[in-house]
């Protein structure tokens, strides 16, 4: 359920205008652009973790798809590159969540919230490069 709230009304000569707010209670559930997913995961991008990478990534969001590369610490955003692996999520806001450590990787695999192609050994490498510093992603347990 969304509320239209009226801010200002002001007299026009062709009638009043009206300026309305869209409030929804439930912000936190809408979906995460991935322009925010990519702005996040520069932020949270440990260069040290990648120095010897040399990998391109992808990130399956449903119906978006982000790929980026990373080679000897540093992380491009990119289109077009074919993926060494590729990881699935259902929103951009799970990826953020499980790539910085804010939700539990193996729990998000085994209930098939998480899953990967390709060379999965890069797995770890991935989530350790956005877990900050010294960050290392936690065995299961």
């Amino acid at each position: 359920m969304y509320w239209l709230r009226q801010r200002t009304s002001t007299a026009q000569p062709q009638g009043t205008f009206v300026q309305l707010d869209l409030i929804c209670p439930w912000v936190s559930d809408l979906p995460m652009p991935h322009d925010h997913l990519t702005t996040r995961l520069r932020g949270a991008f440990h260069p040290p973790a990648a120095s010897h990478m040399d990998a391109t990534f992808a990130l399956d969001l449903g119906q978006d798809r982000v790929t980026f590369r990373v080679r000897h610490g540093k992380l491009d955003f990119v289109e077009g590159l074919a993926a060494d692996a590729t990881f699935y999520f259902d929103t951009p806001d799970q990826a953020l969540q499980l790539l910085t450590g804010d939700a539990d990787v193996f729990e998000a695999f085994m209930e098939g919230r998480f899953r990967a192609d390709g060379y999965l050994m890069w797995t770890f490498a991935l989530l350790t490069m956005f877990r900050g510093r010294g960050a290392e992603p936690s065995p299961p347990g």
